[in-house]
């Protein structure tokens, strides 16, 4: 195994600095390599969001878990047009996720101590699903792409990073 793996050697092709690729339906982002000593391969790890939903990462101080929200981050914006995706983050950790802070795709990111923008970040995100659970119930379908799929208007998927989980519940424990 190499002593680095960069994103661009494992990811599809993604943002050439003037356009994105067409984009599949899914939102799947590659957010590592898979080493497969059994069967002598490697490949991609994808993340299938579409497909799984939510997902979480836990571990040990200094385990990766900063680093693999800049991964994902950096991957979605990468691979999919701010069209296709809005990503929000509330970063409670070391404040490495403002490094995204420009990028096109990203609607805001709230810190630790900026109570009101936390809570601004939270009810923008509960009436953005509130209004798309309607949508979905009016089009009688249950997902984006069945919803897409009708003929309806494009909507992006939406993703919030959310880094240091813990300190999130402890610090604002009416946030569900």
């Amino acid at each position: 195994l190499k002593d680095r793996l960069y994103l661009t050697d494992v990811a599809r092709n993604g943002f050439d600095g003037a356009s994105w690729p067409e984009a599949e339906d899914a939102l799947c982002p590659i957010v590592g390599e898979v080493d497969d000593p059994k069967h002598q391969r490697k490949f991609p790890l994808e993340i299938a969001f579409s497909e799984y939903g939510h997902i979480a990462v836990s571990g040990a101080p200094t385990t990766g878990k900063t680093t693999f929200l800049q991964t994902l981050v950096m991957s979605l914006a990468l691979t999919y047009t701010p069209d296709e995706v809005s990503i929000y983050v509330m970063d409670f950790g070391s404040m490495g996720m403002r490094a995204f802070s420009q990028l096109p795709h990203v609607g805001g990111i709230a810190e630790l101590g900026d109570d009101e923008r936390v809570m601004k970040l939270a009810q923008l995100l509960t009436d953005e699903l509130t209004e798309r659970k309607n949508k979905f119930a009016q089009a009688g379908v249950g997902s984006i792409k069945a919803y897409q799929e009708t003929g309806a208007e494009k909507i992006p998927y939406i993703v919030l990073a959310v880094d240091n989980f813990h300190v999130m519940q402890h610090s604002y424990p009416d946030l569900e």
